[in-house]
């Protein structure tokens, strides 16, 4: 991964931080947060490209769960970056911005 960390990358989405990459060519924003229930939610949205002229595709992953780390590591695992896991597409992405 370029930009960050992988564990920056974990640090980040598990305490509630939102970030934007890119993976083979296409734009994916990433949301991890906890709600005031005690659960904590991930989502994940496909867009055609960042900034002013951001076209959203489709959300492609939310996921809550109570277990923040549970969630996570369900979602480091799920293959929805085009077959891939997050694990599996690690090397090839590149983090373009960080909230």
């Amino acid at each position: 991964m370029e930009g960050m960390t992988y564990k920056e990358f974990y640090d980040h989405i598990y305490y509630g931080g939102e970030i934007e990459f890119t993976y083979n060519n296409n734009c994916y924003f990433i949301e991890g947060f906890w709600k005031e229930t005690k659960v904590h939610t991930i989502s994940v949205w496909h867009y055609d490209t960042f900034g002013a002229e951001s076209k959203y595709r489709e959300e492609i992953y939310n996921v809550t769960n109570s277990d923040g780390s549970e969630n996570l590591n369900n979602f480091l695992n799920t293959k929805i970056f085009e077959g891939k896991s997050f694990l599996d597409a690690e090397p090839d992405i590149i983090v373009e911005e960080i909230w």
